[in-house]
């Protein structure tokens, strides 16, 4: 039992990267037959985009954004308001919305960057009025976390800004 249980960082890379393969390809044919919020592909939208997280290659961070944006559509037809699963996807959202474009995605203007943070801003102020109704007053953990997160991406902003 614990021989299986054992893997190199090789081999779990290498069924990371078939994972994602397969992923990758069975999920826009999912997405044109069924809703995002089916079963399986609400499920796989989610463990797309976490395998996706942090992107590797310049694609993967749209892709990874992507998921997110279908699976959080999906939570919303299936959990009922306030759930706190909706929370954590717009969090999770946020978050990769805030990121770092991956080395070798040249090209990326400063208009580009500032959108997507603006962007990131109003998911993340989602995602904190979606923690304070699924985790009470202040959002627990998470809502610190998403309150965090938004000042840095407003900081980040002003930065851009005052440098433009």
């Amino acid at each position: 039992m614990s021989s299986l249980l054992r893997l190199t960082a090789e081999e779990l890379t290498s069924d990371l990267t078939h994972a994602l393969s397969v992923l990758s390809n069975l999920i826009p044919s999912l997405v044109r037959v069924l809703p995002p919020s089916s079963y399986p592909l609400f499920g796989l939208l989610r463990l797309r985009a976490l395998l996706l997280t942090p992107p590797e290659k310049p694609g993967a961070l749209q892709e990874c954004i992507a998921s997110y944006a279908l699976a959080y559509a999906g939570a919303e037809e299936t959990h009922p308001p306030g759930h706190p699963t909706l929370a954590i996807i717009l969090a999770e959202w946020g978050k990769t919305l805030s990121m770092e474009l991956p080395d070798g995605a040249g090209g990326v203007s400063k208009q580009d960057v500032m959108k997507r943070l603006m962007e990131a801003v109003v998911v993340l102020r989602k995602a904190y009025t979606a923690c304070e109704r699924g985790f009470g007053p202040g959002g627990g953990i998470v809502g610190k976390e998403v309150e965090g997160l938004i000042r840095g991406c407003e900081g980040e902003i002003g930065l851009m800004r005052y440098a433009q």
